[in-house]
């Protein structure tokens, strides 16, 4: 698959019309992952000055699936962007609501971002990942099987439908005192009629 790179940067988070922070995604639409990447985003979050930078990729690396931080870069499974844009702002709001002091908020923002990076953090936000892809594919099925029914059952209407037409021709003809032949070409017409009518 060729990579697609497309950058979206996010309103600023605000508290009360003050901007607290400002996350950049960078969305790259490929099976391969090159370490590029990373120094795209990083670029992107300079020139942006951007508080956060997300890679949103399918692509994977040896031994990194799902969810991983490189250079203070989040790489995420499309299936896990949107929590990790909750976390983040989130986290954003609430330290800024918490008024700390510059040296302060460095060690809460430190120990932040040494809690993303640990196992609990990853496997939950994987796990998360996994789950949203299952109820994906869930929801796939669902649809398929509605589909399934659906046109089953539009069939047996239609069989219906050409079962009262037959029976309704074949009552008309032995009224009219038609021949079988014309009994057929009458239930013909009937049948044909009702689909129009569909």
């Amino acid at each position: 698959m060729q990579s697609m790179m497309r950058c979206i940067e996010i309103p600023d988070v605000k508290v009360k019309n003050r901007c607290v922070g400002i996350i950049l995604y960078v969305c790259k639409r490929t099976d391969k992952f090159k370490s590029t990447f990373i120094d795209q985003v990083k670029k992107a979050v300079l020139q942006r000055k951007a508080t956060y930078g997300i890679l949103v990729t399918t692509a994977s690396k040896k031994g990194k699936h799902g969810f991983w931080v490189e250079k203070d870069v989040f790489v995420v499974h499309p299936y896990g962007a949107i929590y990790i844009a909750r976390v983040l702002r989130k986290s954003m709001v609430e330290i800024y609501s918490l008024k700390m002091s510059p040296s302060e908020m460095e060690k809460r923002l430190k120990e932040l971002m040494e809690y993303v990076r640990s196992d609990e953090f990853k496997d939950t936000v994987e796990d998360t990942i996994y789950r949203t892809e299952t109820l994906n594919e869930m929801l796939r099925k669902e649809i398929d099987s509605h589909q399934k029914v659906w046109r089953d059952r539009f069939s047996h209407y239609q069989a219906i439908q050409e079962n009262i037409n037959r029976l309704e021709s074949n009552i008309s003809s032995i009224l009219r005192g038609l021949p079988e032949e014309e009994e057929v070409k009458l239930s013909e017409i009937n049948q044909l009629s009702s689909f129009e009518e569909v």
